[in-house]
């Protein structure tokens, strides 16, 4: 692993550690600890339970999207998107991300990968117009232009504006 792969993971433990408080660091200067917190000693994560499936998605997510970043620091783009869709993969309810995504594989010609990403992003309950219209569009690409039609017509359904 290169030092910016390390260092990515490294930020990547840093901020999800932020996410659980101060509770095995340092309390701020003037301040003291409450004397029924856990120590940093006294904190056993073995037995801890595992996150719900959701909350392990979005940390996943989380995850690749750093990842991504990091790749494209490095000038790597194709790993950068690689990491990208992973991204959009455990997180297909972030519609700025999925579209971002599907735009970059279809200008880089791989519409069919483009698609089945929008599609999961379709299948979202909360999905807006704006996934339907993109995933019509991927359709038309790979030749589906009934079904692309059908996406095109739900899109307008839910966002007329389109």
């Amino acid at each position: 692993m290169n030092g910016r792969v390390v260092a990515g993971l490294i930020l990547v433990l840093v901020l999800a550690g932020l996410g659980q408080g101060c509770v095995t660091g340092s309390c701020p200067a003037g301040t003291a600890p409450d004397a029924s917190a856990p120590t940093r000693r006294s904190v056993d994560l073995s037995g801890a339970e595992p996150a719900d499936a959701a909350e392990e998605a979005l940390v996943q997510a989380q995850a690749h999207f750093s990842m991504g970043m990091l790749h494209e620091l490095d000038q790597d783009f194709e790993a950068a998107l690689e990491e990208y869709c992973l991204s959009a993969e455990a997180d297909p309810a972030n519609e700025s991300l999925v579209v971002e995504v599907a735009q970059r594989l279809i200008q880089k010609k791989q519409a069919a990968k483009a698609l089945r990403l929008l599609s999961k992003a379709a299948n979202v309950p909360t999905a807006t117009g704006f996934v339907n219209a993109w995933q019509g569009s991927a359709l038309a690409l790979v030749g589906e232009t009934n079904q692309a039609v059908r996406a095109n017509r739900l899109a307008l359904k839910k966002n007329p504006q389109l």
